[in-house]
């Protein structure tokens, strides 16, 4: 599956993202962005992966990894609840939610 994220990539810009968990890869394709890569994230060097929620709706979601850190917010047309199941089954105690 895929979920729609913005991705930040400056102190104040921001990249639309679609996130693909496949079964030992994380994947970060840009949408529309020319000159920028695709972040393919092996599982095994993911230390945390998190999201939070706040009362306003909105979401933001940080992945730590062996050579990076990964900041942004979540589309609110995604289903938050099916993005959950899904990190808990790849990532397990890796995964946290706030």
């Amino acid at each position: 599956m895929s979920y729609t994220i913005k991705l930040k990539s400056g102190f104040f810009k921001t990249l639309k993202y679609t996130m693909m968990v496949e079964d030992d890869q994380l994947i970060l394709r840009p949408d529309l962005a020319e000159g920028v890569d695709l972040i393919a994230i092996n599982n095994e060097d993911v230390l945390e992966l998190g999201i939070i929620r706040y009362p306003n709706g909105r979401r933001e979601f940080e992945i730590i990894t062996t050579g990076g850190y990964y900041f942004g917010c979540i589309s609110p047309a995604v289903d938050l609840e099916v993005l959950v199941g899904v990190l808990k089954k790849s990532f397990g105690r890796r995964f946290s939610i706030e």
